[in-house]
């Protein structure tokens, strides 16, 4: 009989709006997504904290959110504009990172603060992943790095480097939104990822392998990680085939389960996509997915011997 895998499956995007809490809040209830990334300089992150105290064995992880808003360390030279927000465009942020416009220190300063305000919500961090995926990029990586070393009980990071689509997803190619990297970066599944279109999948795998070689030995990872295709696909059908698919015996999986709300001011709770991963999440046959290709849902907490 095979061994059972764990699968860490995490909603991002928490306490940035009411709408995506809804859906998050809905996905915890049921009991299959153990783990929430929280933004803690969101607008609704203190009310989600709160939320959060009626699902104990449920991981927080914070989302680095160095794109949106307004930082909580103050002004940075490399990390905001003339007005002392961030960019508020993510291909803007890529770009200033890819060319060495990032500031190592800032980061850290930016990061420490994030992590302080989780611990005044009485959310303690058990891992930390990047909003638009941004712990990855040139300059950040060294800042999140300097971070974990300062021990502040972070012990898991996302590597999000997705292996490819199997044969048998009904993914198209996955190629946008890519961010920049260095062709000379790429192993061979990228090079294979990036002549079949996946250029997105190449160069987050690119950027995410370099990130794996400079966390601390203490600090652990996923051996696989998925979510991106279905992010960009809403397919269960091409999530499921993933699951059949991917290796090691701790998979993470992303996904961003929300409410659509058309009357919302944020583009991103008007996104029709965030209802499609909930009701996913939610669904019977997905559930029946999971168990079939040998998983069952985890915490980091759980992981790392902590309390269901």
């Amino acid at each position: 009989m095979a061994e059972t895998r764990s699968l860490l499956v995490v909603a991002d995007d928490g306490g940035m709006d009411g709408p995506r809490d809804q859906g998050i809040l809905e996905v915890l209830e049921a009991g299959l997504v153990r783990n929430v990334s929280v933004v803690a300089n969101g607008a609704h992150a203190a009310s989600l904290a709160v939320s959060l105290r009626a699902f104990p064995g449920v991981s927080v992880v914070l989302h680095l959110n160095l794109t949106e808003g307004r930082p909580l360390a103050g002004p940075a030279a490399t990390l905001t504009g003339p007005d002392g927000l961030f960019l508020g465009d993510k291909r803007a942020f890529w770009d200033r990172a890819h060319e060495g416009g990032v500031d190592p220190a800032e980061v850290a300063r930016e990061a420490a603060a994030q992590v302080a305000l989780l611990r005044e919500f009485g959310l303690e961090p058990a891992g930390l992943n990047g909003h638009n995926h941004v712990h990855v990029l040139p300059g950040v990586r060294e800042g999140v790095r300097d971070l974990l070393a300062r021990d502040l009980g972070i012990g898991w990071v996302r590597i999000p480097a997705e292996p490819e689509p199997p044969p048998d997803s009904p993914t198209g190619p996955v190629d946008g939104p890519a961010m920049p990297f260095h062709a000379a970066d790429l192993d061979e599944t990228g090079q294979r990822m990036l002549r079949y279109g996946h250029r997105a999948l190449a160069s987050l795998r690119a950027l995410a392998t370099r990130t794996a070689m400079t966390l601390p030995p203490r600090v652990r990872f996923a051996d696989s990680f998925l979510g991106f295709a279905f992010a960009c696909s809403g397919s269960a059908a091409a999530l499921e085939a993933g699951l059949r698919t991917v290796q090691g015996g701790v998979v993470e999986l992303m996904v961003h389960p929300g409410r659509s709300d058309p009357r919302a001011r944020s583009s991103f709770a008007r996104d029709p996509a965030r209802e499609s991963e909930r009701k996913v999440l939610l669904s019977d046959d997905f559930r029946e997915a999971v168990a079939a290709a040998g998983f069952a849902p985890a915490s980091f907490a759980e992981m790392d011997g902590g309390p269901a």
